[in-house]
Parts: C-alpha cells; structure tokens; sequence
C-alpha cells in the first residue's frame, strides 16, 4: 500500500475554494488520511487472521489467500471490510453490479468487467460452452446489460444480451441474498429469453443464491451458484481494477456473503 506522507498543496486550496469559511490545517488532513489508510491495513490484516491453515508457511497462506479471493492489493474489496457503516440492499447490489460492467457507460473497462462476470457465473460447464466462446470472438459485439429489466410485468434482477455475427445471446441472472425466489418468477423469464433467443445454446439462466439453491420444482434450466464461488472467480478477473466505487460495490456483496 502506498505511503501518501503528504497531499499535494493544491488539495487545501481547492479545498478553501469549496468551503471558504473552513480553515483547512494540511497537517490536519495528512492526519486523517493516514488514520484512514491505517484502518485499512488493519482490516487487511483482520481478513488474514481470520484463516488459518496447518502446515502452509505465511507466504504460502498467502497465495492460497489470492488464488481464492484475487490479490489483496491496496483496491481489493476486504480494504472497506468493517468501515462501511451501513448495508446495501439486495436492489441496490444488483443495480451496482449493472453499472459497473455496463459498457455503454464504462467503455472497454465495462466490456472487461461483463466478461468477467460472465465467466464467473457460468464457470466451465460443458451447457455453456457456445455462451462463454462468444466471449472470446472478435466478432462479439452490442454488449448491453440491464438491472430490474421488466419482463410481462415481472423484473429480472440482470439481464445481459450481445451479439456475435449476427447471432443474439443472453444471460438473465435472478440474484438473491435474503429472500427466496418465488415460483412463478422464474417461467416467465424463461419464456423470454426463448422467445428473444432462438438458438437455446445461446443463452443462460442463472440462478445466484447465498446457499447454490436449485431452482423451486418444475423449474428446468436453472443453473444454480453461490455468490460465495461466483464471487471468489469474479475477483480472479478483477485484480488489475483500480476504481474505488467499483471496489467498494464489492466490499457490500462480500458483507452479506460473509453474514
């Protein structure tokens, strides 16, 4: 983690044009910045001890760490661990998750983070394989992702479609935390996204629940996955990603993973 000793000058001045009526100490603020990055470091650390292992020495324990959650870089999600001071509800969490692999707001970043979430939640299995290729074609394109996407008066928590050639695909997520799917949620999405998506092997339906439930009876073609795993993958993808927001998006999934 970086050591910002001291702020740039212009922060305070920037700072007294805002609120002029402040006076602004620039030791104050260096003060409480590295108060905040020391509370980071410990909640860090706090996620460390938190996993013991017999037999693996430190540096090993934290590669099995990173392997499972990604690295623990100054950006990961555990640096908010305990500092939030308030929860996200599940609407939220979904509507975030929308925003930020959204590629017509975020671009190429957005593209990158879709893909992988995409390979998160449909990992390796053999049903997804036309799905997870399009992914690596070049001639992928049209990604648009929509959150609360109304279907016959019902709404998909995710619903994620692209084209490759002139083939469509589609994902639609149902995505739950604390409540339970109802049975009648999950025909009408299906009925969908058969009708929007001709070719069954273009399209998934994923089920994301804190305990990898199966789908309530008859429902057929669910694929069930924990936020637990498919979080854990998630992250795998994400190392490199240096916004906050984003970040802390994630420190709010992982909470309610953890409770």
């Amino acid at each position: 983690m970086e050591n910002h000793a001291a702020l740039d000058p212009s922060f305070c001045l920037v700072a007294k044009r805002l609120a002029p009526d402040i006076t602004f100490s620039r030791e104050a603020v260096n003060k409480a910045y590295e108060l905040s990055l020391s509370a980071c470091r410990l909640a860090v650390i706090k996620v460390y001890k938190g996993f013991t292992y017999k037999g693996p020495a430190e540096d090993e324990t934290k590669e099995l760490l990173d392997s499972f959650f990604g690295e623990l870089n100054d950006l990961h999600p555990f640096h908010y661990a305990n500092q939030i001071g308030f929860d996200a509800t599940e609407p939220q969490i979904t509507k975030g998750i929308a925003y930020f692999i959204d590629p017509v707001i975020h671009g190429e970043k957005g593209i990158w983070r879709l893909k992988a979430f995409l390979r998160a939640l449909l990992g390796d299995q053999p049903e997804n394989s036309t799905v997870l290729d399009s992914l690596e074609s070049p001639a992928s394109y049209a990604f648009q992702v929509k959150a609360e996407f109304p279907i016959n008066g019902k709404r998909a928590d995710i619903y994620i479609s692209w084209k490759n050639n002139k083939d469509l695909f589609g994902v639609v997520v149902e995505a739950k935390f604390d409540h339970h799917v109802t049975p009648r949620q999950l025909p009408t999405y299906k009925a969908y996204l058969k009708k929007v998506v001709k070719n069954e092997n273009n399209s998934a339906l994923v089920l994301l629940t804190c305990s990898g439930e199966k789908a309530p009876a008859p429902n057929k073609g669910w694929q069930p996955r924990s936020w637990l795993v498919v979080m854990s993958k998630w992250e795998q993808g994400l190392k490199e990603d240096r916004e906050i927001g984003f970040s802390l998006l994630r420190q709010f999934i992982w909470n309610k993973v953890r409770n």
